[in-house]
């Protein structure tokens, strides 16, 4: 260790002797309730000051695992208590290894050995809230709907997923009962005057309309009126399933802070709508039955994008060659891979933003972008090509919402709490302690406004947590929450792979080397 500085070291020690009887206390106090507050804070506090000191002396030994003690700490500080055992155990092998580090010390050292590979591993954590699928299970339903006998089946399906399930065919009786936690309303044409009606009666509990038919006046009418969860008839099972977990994640998580912040939401629904062209693209690519053929016209009908798939053509990522025309470069890049193409210039629909907030320009918001999309083709193509129709426009649109932050973090005046809470803990926590949202969420609102597939809306929107993703789109959002932390908002690329991702590869039984390779090919 070079240019050591006696008198900081000397400092440090002393501070160290002095708190390890301290260190101890407190780890033992985390198996009660009404001390774990208190002695988790008290911990994270001692073990961030040691990451500076470490970091500033070259303790690279000490720092490896004070980083992995206050990620822990961090992980559990919201935590009601007490601690799990696996926890307090996890720290009782930490304060072992502080104790040789003082004995070391009283010698006299000034290096100090290393920490055990398997205490470096840190702990795995129990997700902090129960999962939404069970957090479900505890809310009371209360579906209207003139029609009885599709009301009948509709309660029958509610009533397997969802604690008390209540039917009335009107609002009229709804002041005899009890407040439900979620309303779905069936109401047909009378659907916004039937939520004007009545929405004192339920303002605490999360909407869920369903319509015969939609249009962009109507949906701005029900945001207007505070409806984000719009479902259609026919009504499917597997559609109903999916928009009951939304709004239970947005509501009821206590992970997920309900999105209530009136300017990001006036962002989303002034956006211009998506030309045409891009719809239609859309419903072609998700067609089995439709053609290449009828790809290519919709294509043609469309300067632009057809200039953004040629220009797409020249990307060392394809790996294709002498493509001269349209026809050619549509019938190689096939269904899956133009569907994310086709939208891949989609954040100029926004205008200029000032994204200083992340440390960044438009062009290095772009390159995220492109990045993230050349890492899941990369990766993925060796995993499932079947997901790449999903995950190839995740990718690419993964951090629109991005935009929409950074003009609310310049509005709102907190320019500089973003920056010194995004330096402390990332980005994505920054974003969650000052708007109660992420990246990921808004971009998740901004493509449901779009009517993007669902799919791919909801494999972004649980990419921050997808544990708790519904089934159908499990894999989908634990790829795209790995991409997403590979290749970070501000355009940094992570060399290694974090161990909380490599662990989640684990879990999810997926092979780390084709990954390793595609992050060798993007970097």
């Amino acid at each position: 260790m070079a240019e050591v500085d006696f008198d900081l070291l000397d400092l440090f020690i002393n501070q160290f002797d002095n708190q390890i009887d301290v260190i101890n206390v407190n780890v033992s106090n985390l198996q009660y309730k009404e001390e774990y507050s208190s002695s988790v804070n008290h911990l994270f506090r001692i073990f961030h000051n040691y990451k500076s000191t470490t970091s500033y002396l070259g303790l690279d030994s000490i720092r490896e695992l004070v980083i992995e003690v206050e990620d822990v700490l961090e992980a559990v500080r919201a935590e009601e208590g007490p601690a799990e055992v696996s926890i307090r155990d996890w720290l009782g092998e930490v304060y072992n290894q502080l104790i040789i580090w003082q004995d070391e010390m009283r010698e006299g050292l000034v290096s100090f050995s290393d920490a055990p590979e398997s205490l470096l591993k840190g702990v795995k954590l129990t997700p902090p809230t129960i999962s939404i699928q069970d957090r479900l299970k505890t809310l009371s339903i209360l579906y209207i709907d003139e029609n009885k006998q599709r009301a009948q089946k509709v309660v029958s399906a509610l009533s397997k997923i969802a604690k008390d399930v209540e039917f009335q065919p009107s609002f009229l009786n709804l002041h005899s009962l009890n407040k439900p936690d979620i309303c779905l309303l069936n109401a047909g044409k009378t659907t916004i005057e039937t939520i004007k009606a009545y929405q004192n009666d339920i303002s605490d509990s999360a909407i869920i309309v369903i319509l015969d038919k939609t249009s962009d006046k109507i949906v701005k009418k029900l945001i207007f009126n505070g409806v984000n969860h719009l479902l259609f008839n026919p009504l499917r099972s597997a559609d109903l399933k999916r928009e009951l977990y939304n709004v239970t994640e947005s509501h009821f998580s206590n992970r997920r802070v309900l999105i209530d912040n009136k300017k990001i939401q006036e962002f989303i629904h002034t956006l211009e709508p998506l030309p045409n062209s891009i719809f239609q693209i859309q419903q072609i690519c998700d067609d089995e039955e439709m053609g290449i053929k009828e790809l290519i016209k919709v294509v043609k009908s469309d300067p632009i994008i057809t200039g953004n798939i040629l220009n797409a053509t020249n990307n060392p990522i394809y790996g294709l060659k002498n493509i001269n025309t349209i026809d050619q470069a549509v019938s190689i890049f096939g269904k899956k891979t133009l569907k994310a193409l086709v939208l891949s210039g989609i954040s100029k629909q926004l205008g200029n933003v000032e994204l200083g907030a992340y440390g960044i320009n438009e062009d290095t918001f772009s390159r995220v972008a492109n990045l993230r999309l050349s890492l899941m083709i990369k990766w993925y193509s060796k995993v499932s090509i079947a997901a790449l129709g999903v995950l190839s426009v995740s990718a690419i649109l993964s951090n629109l919402g991005q935009l929409l932050l950074a003009k609310e973090i310049k509005r709102s005046d907190k320019l500089d709490l973003f920056i010194f809470e995004a330096l402390e803990h990332g980005f994505q926590k920054a974003e969650e302690k000052i708007f109660h949202t992420t990246t990921a969420s808004v971009c998740s609102d901004i493509l449901k406004f779009w009517k993007l597939n669902s799919d791919i809306i909801d494999s972004i929107r649980y990419s921050d947590n997808p544990q708790e993703a519904p089934i159908d789109i499990h894999q989908c959002a634990v790829a795209n929450h790995i991409v997403f932390n590979i290749v970070l908002l501000n355009g940094t690329i992570r060399s290694e792979i974090p161990k909380e991702i490599l662990s989640l590869m684990e879990e999810e039984n997926l092979n780390v080397e084709p990954l390793i390779n595609a992050i060798k090919y993007i970097s």
